[in-house]
């Protein structure tokens, strides 16, 4: 078997600072859905490169991560702690985030209207400029909590011994070309995948409001098990970390050659190839990301710790925040430009300041937004 990363490993920071990095992205992207209703297209390049790292980073570190959390702990613990920093946050922020957030997207690119007018007098039905999507970026963390319950039986195979001899061999076979197997074994998986999800279950949830939930669920279960698999067999954890130009070259010009051609080719084979380039081109660059982060970023700074702990918190406010600034500065100018730069000055410290300010100094919000219990004082010693 394989050497393995055991749930005691100490914090591999350059996993942590991609993580970071990944986070920080999103307001880069998310902030582009201002010009849904301001002239041009804003830096559509920013979108088109998040499309293909940034949620596969997100799922195959979290995947890891949940593999590590899973052997630390006990059964009972993994799945009470999989409720407090998954479902507990997802469920506090639909409640109060979500309808707040929704509110600034419907007033910026629409027009003036109260809280109170959108929220109980029927606003929220209005057709919109923008997005009206009531889980918005959380969706993340349905998907998630989905994938840590399909988790446990996952790695309790991966831990077998004939999972264990299958990865051995496999890892042997291949040798420095156990990326390729890696991306052509679970591309193949994310055809059957798509395929199931496009015959069997999305007639069941097509026009419902949780058709993009079940969808996620499918699209991104290759990426998040890839990480899982990872943590437990050091061989493939390895393999994942390096840079394939041909790889990125050949899947990259599969999946964006199918975008262009889907009218010309057959449904079925046009869907089997663009699946298949499309993981393969994400999982070539997620390999590239960690080859890159651990070559340059593996240490760690008073910057990283702190991106690091707020990461969680600014992942849950930032759509709120880039909204919040974008509404400030919608009175003064109309210039999407503007409006971009200023959010990507302002926004990162603000989202960071939330966490540091408010949400870490509160034992409630960081119960209620990160999963993490107030720690008890220690009763005195008795003299």
């Amino acid at each position: 078997m394989p050497p393995t990363l055991t749930a005691d490993s100490s914090r591999i920071f350059y996993i942590d600072s991609l993580r970071a990095f990944a986070m920080l992205y999103g307001i880069f992207n998310h902030s582009i859905n201002i010009w849904l209703s301001l002239p041009g297209e804003g830096p559509i390049v920013v979108s088109a490169f998040n499309t293909i790292f940034r949620l596969p980073t997100f799922f195959y570190i979290s995947g890891f991560f949940t593999a590590m959390a899973f052997f630390k702990m006990s059964n009972a613990e993994y799945f009470r702690t999989r409720l407090e920093v998954i479902l507990l946050p997802l469920i506090f922020c639909l409640i109060v985030l979500a309808p707040v957030t929704n509110w600034l997207i419907f007033r910026f690119h629409n027009g003036p209207i109260g809280l109170d007018a959108y929220l109980f007098h029927s606003g929220w039905r209005l057709p919109s400029a923008g997005e009206n999507i009531w889980h918005l970026h959380f969706w993340f963390l349905f998907t998630l909590f989905v994938f840590a319950l399909i988790a446990p039986p996952f790695l309790r195979l991966c831990r077998s011994g004939v999972a264990a001899r299958a990865v051995a061999r496999f890892g042997a076979s291949l040798g420095r070309f156990a990326l390729w197997g890696i991306v052509v074994l679970f591309s193949a998986l994310e055809v059957v995948l798509a395929g199931a999800h496009k015959l069997l279950v999305e007639p069941l949830v097509a026009g419902t409001p949780f058709a993009w939930l079940v969808r996620s669920v499918f699209m991104y279960l290759p990426c998040f098990l890839i990480g899982a698999l990872c943590f437990v067999h050091r061989g493939l954890f390895e393999a994942m970390h390096r840079i394939s130009l041909p790889g990125l070259l050949i899947f990259g010009t599969l999946y964006y050659s199918m975008r262009a051609l889907k009218s010309d080719l057959p449904f079925a084979l046009w869907g089997i190839l663009h699946q298949f380039g499309r993981l393969g081109l994400l999982l070539f660059t997620v390999a590239a990301l960690l080859w890159l982060f651990r070559r340059f970023v593996s240490g760690t700074s008073s910057l990283s710790q702190t991106l690091t702990a707020s990461a969680y918190s600014f992942y849950l406010i930032h759509y709120t925040v880039i909204y919040a600034i974008a509404n400030a500065m919608r009175p003064f100018t109309e210039n999407g430009w503007i409006i971009y730069t200023v959010i990507l000055v302002l926004g990162t410290p603000l989202c960071v300041l939330f966490h540091t300010r408010i949400v870490a100094p509160s034992p409630l919000l960081r119960y209620l937004l990160n999963g993490r219990r107030p720690i008890a004082p220690k009763s005195a010693t008795a003299g």
